[in-house]
């Protein structure tokens, strides 16, 4: 099968560009970069087309062929025929990326004595699908998952669930997008009643996420959540909607508001300090994750298209990794 990949025209004026890394910094993406003194992008296909580094230089040396239709790519099947799909935003690649480097992570083969190499690479439609399990410190587990429908729609899920000794709040975020839009969840979701318990409102929810939250939350297209038990479980601060892919920005915003949730969790995540698993607090926060865990297992509308994919029994242990 012969796909054609998209490629952005990015171009540098050369006497114009100083090479002062304010582009590089900017990039939703990561995937600019100053060689010999100059801006370059080390990785087109992952371009949002946003113009983010364009704006941001001071010296107006970038310029971007940007695309006002959507991002498909032709595909030539076996048979001659001709097919289109969607390029998709890959978001999850950006923040595995950022959590391998932060987190020195390990992939497993073994979850909870099974076997779950056999979800680590799985052919679709003739698209690549996962589902993936890393541990690393402080951390109970790691779960990313990748699942591509008929070229049409991709959904892509990060979960961080901390150690039994850690009552830090469980990140996740999901990502669905269409050929128009992207369905949009980023949250810290609270392993403790954060109305019982003031300093964990404080501290792991109010001085992380308060100022993030009135910058991320004017994207257009964001609402609250239309799962009523999503809402009942999340904080004050998730970040969700249907967002429109045009214009470009949109999808930058997105993508930067998972990046700066993620890096915030990150910081709970370093000074987060053990705690008695056996402690009355800790007791709570294990009976509130595992409620949280038994309502995105029994009602997830996600799950049964991870069936369809995989079906039901390799689904099953999909889910079980996947879950927060």
């Amino acid at each position: 099968m012969d796909v054609a990949i998209k490629k952005t025209a990015f171009h540098v004026d050369v006497e114009s560009c100083i090479g002062c890394s304010r582009c590089v910094e900017a990039c939703p993406m990561k995937i600019l970069s100053v060689q010999d003194g100059l801006c370059s992008m080390v990785k087109s296909y992952m371009c949002l087309e946003c113009g983010t580094c364009r704006v941001i230089c001071p010296q107006h040396a970038i310029s971007i062929n940007a695309t006002d239709a959507q991002e498909i790519v032709a595909v030539h099947t076996g048979d001659g025929s001709r097919q289109t799909r969607i390029v998709f935003t890959p978001i999850l690649e950006r923040l595995v990326e950022i959590v391998s480097t932060e987190f020195n992570t390990v992939q497993q083969f073994n979850y909870k004595g099974t076997d779950i190499s056999e979800l680590n690479d799985i052919d679709f439609e003739d698209q690549r699908c996962y589902v993936r399990c890393y541990s690393a410190e402080k951390l109970e587990k790691c779960s990313v998952c990748s699942m591509k429908f008929l070229g049409e729609m991709s959904s892509e899920v990060l979960v961080l669930v901390p150690g039994i000794e850690y009552d830090i709040p469980l990140f996740m975020m999901d990502w669905t997008e269409f050929f128009d839009s992207v369905f949009f969840i980023c949250d810290f979701f609270p392993t403790d009643d954060p109305v019982r318990n003031q300093r964990y409102l404080s501290e792991y929810l109010y001085e992380p996420l308060e100022d993030m939250y009135y910058t991320h939350g004017e994207i257009p297209g964001l609402k609250s959540s239309p799962i009523y038990w999503v809402r009942a479980i999340a904080s004050p601060y998730m970040i969700t909607g249907y967002v429109d892919k045009q214009p470009r920005e949109n999808v930058a915003k997105l993508v930067n508001c998972a990046v700066d949730y993620l890096y915030a969790w990150i910081k709970l995540w370093r000074k987060a300090e053990p705690r008695k698993p056996n402690s009355p607090h800790m007791k709570l926060v294990h009976k509130r994750r595992k409620i949280i865990h038994e309502l995105f297992h029994d009602n997830d509308p996600g799950i049964g298209s991870i069936n369809k994919i995989i079906g039901e029994e390799k689904g099953k242990t999909a889910i079980e990794v996947l879950m927060p």
